[in-house]
């Protein structure tokens, strides 16, 4: 998935877009809290902050997509980390940690908006 669907899909969400959540997903969490959580992650991800990390892990996987998940996060978040500096913003690592995993969970499909 690249970069423009990646945002493609959050911009769907902002319009209104019904969200749909893995069946794995569903699974473990069950179907509302699934739901609610995935609202609330593109949420996040649709923010200035958010679509900064988004950028970084779309670019981590370009970049090299055979890459173990480990390089590719370490990859995202140092480019995350410069490019929020860079913007004068300061997010705590775990913050920056959670939007990671999420714009990760976007990428795999865990969670998306429907087509």
């Amino acid at each position: 998935m690249g970069l423009g669907s990646l945002f493609a899909k959050i911009e769907a969400f902002v319009k209104g877009a019904e969200v749909v959540v893995s069946a794995d997903f569903v699974k473990v969490f069950g179907a509302t809290a699934s739901k609610n959580f995935a609202v609330a992650s593109m949420s996040l991800l649709k923010t200035a902050e958010g679509k900064i990390v988004t950028d970084a892990v779309s670019a981590a996987e370009a970049l090299d997509p055979t890459a173990t998940g480990a390089q590719k996060f370490s990859t995202a978040l140092t480019s995350a980390t410069a490019d929020l500096k860079t913007q004068g913003v300061s997010v705590a690592s775990n913050i920056l940690h959670l939007l990671i995993e999420l714009a990760v969970g976007v990428l795999k499909g865990n969670f998306t908006t429907a087509a």
